[in-house]
């Protein structure tokens, strides 16, 4: 299973839109939606962020290709968690 596959079930069997999701871990819905469709990865930070309120185990997920560094976050993850 994808990491956006399995963002969207654990995060539909909550009854939380990506809206909600994505106040919970600093980023907007529009962030939440891009990875569960695929369209971009999200930095270890906000998967790991991601995975705790979600409580996903991302270690038994072997086809994620996550980057590790910090510079993985994009101006609208700051921006939205006031970083910038």
């Amino acid at each position: 299973m994808s990491l956006g596959a399995l963002v969207r079930e654990a995060r539909e069997g909550r009854g939380w839109s990506q809206a909600q999701l994505g106040s919970l871990v600093g980023v907007t819905g529009a962030t939440i939606s891009r990875i569960e469709s695929g369209e971009r990865d999200p930095s270890w930070r906000l998967a790991h962020r991601i995975a705790v309120k979600l409580d996903i185990d991302l270690n038994s997920l072997k086809v994620v290709d996550l980057r590790s560094s910090e510079e993985g976050i994009s101006s609208e993850e700051e921006t939205a968690t006031g970083a910038a």
